[in-house]
C-alpha cells in the first residue's frame, strides 16, 4: 500500500515491487474488503487515497518505521555493530555528544542518529523503541502535564541540568546595548518574537511571559541557522538557552541577555520505565553529564572572574 501510494501509478509500484499490476490491484482489493473501507478512489490515473485511506497509510509509516528499527536492532546484534538512536529536542549539547561518541569509536561498526522534534514527537519515538532516549527541555509551569505525559507512555525521566532562558537579540535591536547581562521582563512588552516553525511548545515560554501583555510571536523560521541570521538582520528577539564555550560562533553579533525574574527549564532525559540502557546509549548519557560538567566549570570560572 505505501508503495502505491509513493509511486505515480499502480504499473509503477508493481514494477518497484516485482510483482504483475493485476496480482497487486487483486492484493489490495483483498485488503480493503478485510478492513470493510476503501483505501484508493481512482482520480484520472492516479490512485487517491480515500479520507480513511489517509489514516491508514499514516499508521502504515509509522510501523513501517518501527519495523525498519527493529531490523537494524537485530543487525546490529548479528553483526556486533553498536545502535543508538536519540530523539532531541533542539539541544545542542545533545548532537555534540553524538560527535563525542563517535570520536570514542572511530573506525568501529556503529548506526548513530540524533533526531530533532517537538516533545510529542520525542515521546512517540522513545514509547515505540524508535529512539532509545529522548533529550528533553521542561519548564516549570508544564511539569504536572509533563508527568501525566510519562505515566501515559510508561518512561522515566532524569534531569541532567538546569538552564536560564535568555532573550537573543542582534545589533538592530536597542537591547544590544543596555548595559549589564540582565534585562526585566517588562523590556520585551514591544518586542516581536521569531520561532521554531518545528517546535510547537514554544507557548512554554511564551506562556511566562503572557502576564506583561508581549507581542505574539511574528515570525516562524525552519531551524535555528535560519533563525539566528534573523535575529541578526532584524530587532526581533528569540528565546533560547546559553550555548556551551565550544560554540563561541553563536555569539558573533548576538546577545544572550538574562531575563529577571528568572525564567528556568530543566535539561533531561527520557527512556521507556524498567528497561536498561544499552552500553552505548550509557556511554552517550555519561558524555552528555561530562559536557554539561565542563559548561557549568566554564559558567562559575566566567562569573568569578567578571565579579
Amino acid at each position: 500500500m505505501i508503495t502505491i501510494v509513493e509511486s505515480r501509478n499502480m504499473s509503477e509500484a508493481a514494477m518497484k515491487l516485482n510483482m504483475a499490476q493485476p496480482t497487486l490491484s487483486t492484493s489490495m482489493k483483498s485488503f480493503e474488503n478485510e478492513l470493510g473501507f476503501k483505501i484508493f478512489e481512482k482520480s484520472g490515473r492516479r490512485n487517491k487515497l480515500t479520507l480513511l485511506g489517509e489514516e491508514v497509510y499514516r499508521r502504515a509509516k509509522v510501523i513501517q518505521q518501527e519495523m525498519k528499527f527493529l531490523n537494524d536492532l537485530a543487525k546490529a546484534e548479528s553483526e556486533k555493530s553498536k545502535l543508538l538512536s536519540v530523539s532531541n529536542n533542539f539541544s545542542v549539547l545533545a548532537k555534540d555528544t553524538l560527535l563525542d561518541l563517535y570520536n570514542n569509536h572511530k573506525g568501529e561498526d556503529m548506526h548513530l542518529k540524533v533526531e530533532d522534534g517537538a516533545m510529542n514527537i520525542i515521546f512517540d519515538n522513545v514509547a515505540s523503541s524508535r529512539s532509545e532516549i529522548g533529550i528533553v527541555r521542561l519548564f516549570e509551569d508544564k511539569k504536572d502535564m509533563f508527568k501525566r505525559h510519562l505515566s501515559f507512555y510508561n518512561l522515566e525521566y532524569e534531569t541532567l541540568a538546569e538552564e536560564l532562558i535568555c532573550v537573543v537579540v542582534g545589533k538592530n535591536n536597542p537591547l544590544y546595548y543596555i548595559e549589564g547581562d540582565v534585562i526585566g521582563i517588562e523590556h520585551l512588552e514591544n518586542c516581536s518574537f521569531i520561532s521554531h516553525i518545528t517546535e510547537s511548545t514554544d507557548a512554554m515560554w511564551m506562556s511566562s511571559l503572557r502576564d506583561i501583555g508581549v507581542r505574539k510571536i511574528t515570525m516562524s523560521l525552519p531551524n535555528l541557522g535560519t533563525v539566528m541570521a534573523a535575529v541578526r538582520k532584524t530587532n526581533a528577539v528569540f528565546i533560547d538557552t546559553k550555548k556551551d564555550h565550544s560554540h563561541e560562533d553563536w555569539y558573533d553579533d548576538l546577545r544572550y541577555i538574562t531575563l529577571s525574574p528568572e525564567i528556568k527549564a530543566e535539561l533531561g532525559m527520557i527512556k521507556l520505565k524498567h528497561r536498561e540502557l544499552s552500553e552505548i546509549a550509557n556511554e552517550y548519557v555519561n558524555l552528555l553529564k561530562e559536557r554539561i560538567g565542563i559548561w557549568n566549570e566554564y559558567k562559575a570560572e566566567k562569573n568569578s572572574r567578571s565579579r
